[in-house]
């Protein structure tokens, strides 16, 4: 399409393999800057409005990244990436049952894209849907390369957790964290440390009970400074400091 001055205008997957390459190196501004000249070109281009929400996500803007996925999810209903992007900004906002719901559908509309299987897994122990989590992490593990196998890792380390088996969950959920400081590595090491708070309150050592609980403090409070956006970790952390019982 030739620009109204007469000069050729950039085309549009120009614009978005800059932009998409600016996002990757996390030169966030420059990456808008594109994008807007994207929208410009085709203002409803669903790749473009992805990238778009994702710069809203990561500039903090929950709400304007959710509302703009829902634009793109709506139409590309069948995108499995469109799909997982919503999902985990709705898992990370903390708005589990939708997110649930968009990692299934990611899954029924690609079974080989691993990462919202991945996710389903880990949501679903959240809601509680732990033989559904279990039968997801055993049909996974032979189907997760190098680099996933960690990921799988922590929703395991998530899954012992929420059986009540806090050592092996404990062992798992260290590992992670030593490969990777994240989100949700903090987020799991944290729960472990309350699992571990709680235990040791019941067995009357207050002092170690204090210890665990201070740690799963810490760790809340880094995974906040390093992802300020993330509502689930800033929940966790507010249920924490309400219940001091140590």
């Amino acid at each position: 399409m030739g620009h109204p001055s007469g000069k050729p205008s950039r085309s549009l997957p120009a614009l978005q393999g800059v932009a998409e390459v600016l996002l990757t190196q996390g030169q966030i501004d420059d990456a808008w800057g594109f994008v807007e000249r994207a929208l410009k070109v085709s203002p409803m281009d669903s790749f473009s409005l992805s990238m778009k929400a994702e710069i809203y996500w990561r500039r903090g803007q929950v709400y304007e990244a959710v509302d703009t996925m829902m634009v793109v999810v709506k139409a590309q209903p069948k995108n499995a990436t469109f799909l997982f992007r919503l999902g985990r900004f709705l898992q990370q906002s903390d708005m589990l049952d939708e997110a649930y719901k968009y990692f299934q559908q990611a899954k029924e509309a690609d079974q080989s894209f691993i990462d919202p299987r991945l996710s389903l897994a880990s949501t679903a122990i959240d809601l509680g849907k732990l033989g559904e989590a279990k039968a997801e992490i055993d049909s996974l593990r032979g189907k997760v390369s190098a680099d996933k196998r960690f990921v799988l890792d922590e929703i395991e380390a998530k899954y012992h957790l929420a059986c009540g088996e806090v050592d092996t969950a404990a062992d798992l959920a260290l590992s992670a964290l030593n490969y990777h400081r994240n989100s949700f590595t903090l987020s799991l090491m944290a729960k472990v440390e309350v699992a571990k708070a709680e235990r040791a309150n019941a067995d009357g050592m207050s002092v170690m009970a204090k210890s665990h609980r201070d740690t799963a403090m810490r760790l809340l409070q880094e995974g906040l400074k390093d992802y300020p956006q993330n509502v689930a970790l800033a929940n966790q952390l507010a249920a924490l400091e309400a219940n001091d019982l140590y």
